[in-house]
């Protein structure tokens, strides 16, 4: 019986293999486990909910932002858009200056 690793080459098993999986969640689990300890290290006990949150709120900001973009072909915007990280203000800024572009866009359609 000839090995698979033999046929497909010596990386065929990196990402995909069981063993890579089970290390990482062994890590996941054990920062789960440690995290009453890490927030107070870094002083976050009161901050991780608002973090969470923020975002949350982000990436919802900057896909909205990204999808309308893109749908009025505005090729410079999508890439500032993109490249850009201000947790949700160059996003809602787009999208405020924008609104009556789109809605005259999606009329004419």
């Amino acid at each position: 019986m000839v090995h698979y690793r033999k046929l497909i080459g010596r990386f065929a098993t990196f990402p995909f293999h069981f063993s890579y999986t089970v290390r990482m969640m062994n890590n996941l689990t054990i920062m789960w486990q440690n995290r009453d300890f890490m927030a107070q290290a870094y002083g976050l006990n009161g901050a991780l909910g608002l973090l969470l949150v923020l975002g949350i709120v982000d990436l919802i900001l900057k896909g909205w932002a990204l999808w309308r973009a893109g749908r009025m072909n505005k090729k410079w915007w999508f890439i500032a858009l993109l490249v850009v990280n201000s947790m949700g203000i160059f996003p809602a800024i787009f999208l405020i200056f924008t609104n009556d572009q789109y809605a005259k866009a999606v009329k004419k359609n």
